[in-house]
């Protein structure tokens, strides 16, 4: 599944296989449009001493970064803030973290930038750059999935 694919080879796919294992492809940049990090057949390199840090087994990877005005936009850390203060104001947040829930569920976090678009994908909403924020079921309902989003180009 592609997630999304951008201009200077960034982007996000993945492949689930047999047993949780997830094949993950991605590419990140921060607000100038510097590369976070490079995810590509299990391996990870990160640039810069910014600390990036990655988790990866069988079902999970999660990248984690320091929180940083570089990260993500202003407009945006505020927006995801008024639903969910503790990820916008961590001291280190996951820029991508997915975990395999069960057959064909997986959970998605992250934080996005591509250009001068952005959004940040938290446990509870995903935040666009209308500032229009989706939110799920906090008390731990059922998750919204990519089916019942409105999908809309940037």
């Amino acid at each position: 599944m592609i997630l999304f694919s951008g201009g200077s080879g960034v982007g996000l796919s993945f492949k689930l296989r047999a047993w949780g294992v997830m094949e993950v492809s991605a590419s990140l940049l921060d607000v100038d449009g510097n590369k976070l990090f490079e995810m590509a057949g299990g391996h990870f390199r990160s640039f810069g001493d910014d600390g990036c840090t990655v988790e990866q087994y069988p079902g999970r990877v999660r990248v984690m970064h320091s929180n940083h005005s570089k990260l993500w936009p202003d407009w945006l850390k505020s927006a995801t803030a008024r639903f969910n203060r503790a990820f916008a104001e961590a001291d280190i947040v996951p820029i991508l973290d997915l975990e395999v829930m069960g057959p064909n569920l997986v959970r998605m976090q992250g934080i996005f930038n591509s250009g001068v678009n952005s959004c940040a994908v938290t446990g509870n909403e995903i935040v666009f750059p209308n500032e229009i924020s989706f939110r799920g079921n906090p008390d731990g309902g059922r998750f919204c999935t990519i089916r019942d989003l409105w999908i809309r180009r940037f």
